[in-house]
């Protein structure tokens, strides 16, 4: 099953285009890595998938329906999930009331009472099991009542992770969720992204790091100066001299 497809999907900014005509295809409980020099376009595809941009040209389908121009939040609970390059937590509130937050996009309760702690209802209860399940998940369980801005900078990665889990998404999108770690701290997001992936997600990862990249993806798309100038799988885009030439012979 497809369950995201650009077609020939294009962004202008005034006289700048940012990705031109681009073409992809994301499969059920795929991986996917998106890569390429600074500026490639590929955050913009991002902000086009999630709402924040609506294509200048092209169609974004998801789970087989168009989606261009649709509002954030109403992606969100159709199921695409996203983090983002610079970390967007609530700083003040706990690490479990940040999970919580992803919770309700898809409930019927109250995000005020969720905060304030008034009496819950079942529909809170849930909210909050199911958080707590996801901070386990992403081994910040003890670190529930911490507020989130007292966290390392990987736990925010990944606290930031578990609340867009808490949504309950089809498509998760990673933004670069590498950026600023060690390599210790990498190699444990790599082995936790293989278990979103086992928990029945499809993953979009745009990401610096070529070990991960090359390490989790089923297969990886290249983008320079906005077109996609390869796909396919992780050995044939290192060999593609192209693509070394592009981007990863930038790196040496």
């Amino acid at each position: 099953m497809v369950v995201l497809e650009l077609n020939e999907v294009t962004m202008r900014f005034g006289g700048l285009t940012a990705v031109n005509r681009v073409n992809l295809l994301l499969n059920e409980n795929e991986i996917l890595g998106l890569i390429g020099p600074n500026g490639a376009g590929k955050t913009t595809i991002f902000n086009m998938i999630t709402g924040i941009y609506t294509p200048s040209a092209g169609k974004i389908l998801f789970q087989g329906k168009e989606i261009n121009g649709l509002k954030s939040y109403l992606l969100t609970r159709k199921g695409i999930a996203r983090t983002f390059q610079n970390i967007r937590l609530f700083g003040e509130l706990t690490v479990l009331d940040n999970v919580k937050i992803g919770g309700h996009v898809r409930s019927k309760g109250n995000l005020f009472g969720a905060l304030t702690r008034l009496p819950a209802m079942a529909e809170e209860r849930r909210i909050a099991e199911k958080a707590r399940s996801f901070l386990a998940f992403m081994g910040l369980a003890a670190k529930e009542q911490e507020l989130a801005r007292n966290l390392s900078y990987g736990e925010q990665r990944r606290l930031e992770i578990a609340r867009a889990m808490a949504s309950d998404p089809t498509l998760l999108l990673l933004d670069e969720p590498a950026a600023g770690m060690n390599p210790q701290e990498t190699m444990a997001l790599m082995e936790m992204i293989r278990r979103i992936r086992d928990k029945g997600l499809t993953i979009l990862l745009v990401e610096h790091d070529m070990k991960l990249v090359m390490g989790i993806c089923d297969r990886v798309a290249v983008l320079d100066y906005g077109e996609k100038i390869a796909d396919g799988t992780p050995k044939e885009i290192q060999s593609n001299q192209r693509v070394i030439a592009a981007y990863l012979g930038e790196a040496g």
